[in-house]
């Protein structure tokens, strides 16, 4: 299970941090992973999901750079 919040934070990220939108959304949602399809992701990846993650957050810090912060907010709402 995959959490979303708007309010999401990581430990250790402050709730400004940009890597905080990788696991925001604007409702409480869960989304459900099939395993089978959880292992066949993590064998693509060479055993190492983690790589989504830091994929996106790469992406948000590159964007943040770009636009600021606002920028990042008003894309991901769709702005």
């Amino acid at each position: 299970i995959a959490a979303f919040h708007p309010d999401f934070a990581f430990d250790g990220s402050g709730e400004d941090a940009v890597d905080v939108y990788t696991n925001r959304s604007p409702y409480p949602a869960f989304h459900v992973l099939r395993e089978d399809e959880v292992v066949r992701a993590g064998k693509k990846l060479g055993g190492d999901s983690g790589r989504v993650w830091r994929r996106n957050k790469r992406l948000l810090e590159i964007l943040d750079d770009k636009l600021g912060r606002l920028g990042v907010v008003k894309l991901l709402l769709g702005r």
